[in-house]
């Protein structure tokens, strides 16, 4: 068999299992040159028996790194021609060689080696969800009363939002639709200099939409109010997973929990700090609305020359109402005293 130039003299015996540093240096060996069958100790001679063979890692070759564009040779199907770009770095304790074949030759090494694979991410996503457990299962009634808070505010708003709705309907339905399109825009008349080019026959339209800008407090106008509501099944799951605050009584639960007990018990944690996170930036979107800033905006869009039904919104933090005036719009008092516990601490 004539052998390329490339290949070591002779392969290394192997009487035990290459260190996981020595398969780190034929990966890198392999990004780094496209040649598994270059690097010292791997035997390139032909190879009959892989009885007991373990996969080390697999790999993948980069074609345009091989010295002739080829595949490589695979020791048990065409160990003088080129064969794959896709293997699997073995070791087979029988013969003592280490050895680089290509997936399909390994096949049978292959699916054993996916079956330990699987094993292992299993092991090591139970080593995750326990550590995450140990981390957070002391803290159950904390997020309890996180949740609750985060509840309690919700009320508070949907009492403003519905004060709101039920005294300016229309105006509440005017600002839902313009924001929902993102930045807020007012149409004006084109300038008497851009008229002046169309008369000489440069198509301008006699109208434009300036941006005012992006403003925040959707959760005040929108059309339906409904995360305050209580969940009655988490908090139920909630409490049959509460075991006090004591970290080593709760590690102590923990070992007794089966796996699927563990994922079922992480995924309620999750879910949990998931629905306060959800409130929690609904809540802040609703008091974002009364900054001044953004009410200076919407009163820029609401005040406008070319609106029909032109408005203003005043509001002042501690004041516990919002008025809402304008032209042929009764000056209307709007009951926000539901604000005022926002900015109180939580329990």
């Amino acid at each position: 068999m004539a052998l390329p130039k490339h290949l070591p003299n002779s392969p290394k015996p192997f009487k035990n299992r290459p260190s996981p540093r020595w398969v780190e240096g034929f990966k890198e060996h392999v990004r780094r040159t496209g040649l598994p069958e270059a690097f010292p100790g791997i035997s390139w001679e032909p190879l009959e028996e892989i009885y007991g063979a373990q996969i080390l890692t697999e790999f993948e070759i980069v074609r345009a790194k091989r010295p002739n564009l080829d595949m490589a040779p695979c020791p048990i199907c065409s160990p003088a021609a080129p064969k794959f770009l896709k293997g699997v770095l073995i070791w087979v304790p029988s013969i003592g060689k280490v050895c680089a074949i290509g997936c399909e030759c390994g096949a049978k090494i292959h699916e054993d080696w996916n079956a330990e694979k699987k094993r292992r991410a299993q092991e090591k996503k139970g080593e995750i969800i326990e550590s995450f457990l140990e981390e957070n299962l002391h803290r159950i009634e904390e997020i309890q009363k996180n949740l609750r808070y985060a509840r309690r505010i919700a009320k508070d708003h949907r009492s403003c939002w519905s004060s709101f709705r039920k005294e300016c309907p229309m105006i509440t339905y005017e600002l839902r639709e313009a924001m929902k399109r993102g930045p807020i825009f007012v149409t004006e008349r084109i300038s008497s200099n851009q008229e002046a080019l169309r008369s000489l026959g440069l198509k301008q339209p006699k109208m434009i939409n300036r941006q005012i800008g992006s403003v925040t407090g959707q959760a005040v106008v929108k059309s339906r109010f409904e995360h305050h509501k209580e969940n009655f099944a988490l908090e139920n799951q909630l409490e049959a997973i509460k075991f006090g605050s004591n970290q080593q009584e709760c590690f102590l639960k923990i070992c007794e929990m089966t796996y699927k007990e563990k994922q079922m018990t992480e995924r309620l944690i999750k879910k949990a700090r998931q629905e306060i996170s959800k409130i929690s930036d609904l809540n802040k979107d609703f008091i974002s609305f009364f900054e001044p800033e953004n009410l200076r905006k919407l009163n820029e869009w609401s005040q406008h020359e070319n609106r029909a039904t032109p408005f203003r919104i005043d509001y002042r933090l501690g004041q516990g109402r919002m008025k809402v005036s304008g032209r042929g719009i009764p000056t209307t008092f709007v009951d926000m005293s539901g604000l005022c516990s926002t900015h109180q601490s939580p329990p």
